[in-house]
Parts: C-alpha cells; structure tokens; sequence
C-alpha cells in the first residue's frame, strides 16, 4: 500500500461538478486528507447531501455553492 500525504492540511480547495461521480470522489479525497472543501454544481439538493456526506472526513468543513459554469451570469 502506497499512502501519499498531499499537504492539504488547513488548505481550500473548490471543487467544481462535485455533487456526483468523480468530482465527488475527488472531493472526497480531498476532505479526507485535512483540507476546506468547497463543492459546486448545479442541484442544491445534490449538493447539501453531497457536503453532509463528505463533513467529518477530516480536520476541514465541507460547504458547497450552487453556480453552473456554463452560465457566466451565474458564476458572478
């Protein structure tokens, strides 16, 4: 077994299309190694079950934000 450390510790990282699939798993990862997670999409609901999974991983607090970056008035 090979563990990395990533220095994410006392970190934030944004974590865009993070409700599902991978960038929930890389947020997930993130989180777990120490780090403030903030998670993005497009779903709030999707979200808010995504940030209530992922708090309590590591020493950070996951939040989330809804935004669609395909929408640059919705990224102001």
């Amino acid at each position: 077994m090979i563990i990395v450390d990533l220095k994410m510790n006392g970190k934030t990282a944004l974590v865009a299309a993070s409700s599902k699939g991978l960038g929930n798993a890389i947020a997930k990862a993130i989180a777990k190694e120490g780090a403030n997670v903030m998670l993005s999409g497009r779903h709030e609901a999707d979200l808010k079950k995504a940030a209530e999974e992922l708090n309590g991983l590591g020493g950070g607090t996951v939040s989330y934000q809804v935004c669609d970056l395909a929408d640059a008035d919705g990224i102001k």
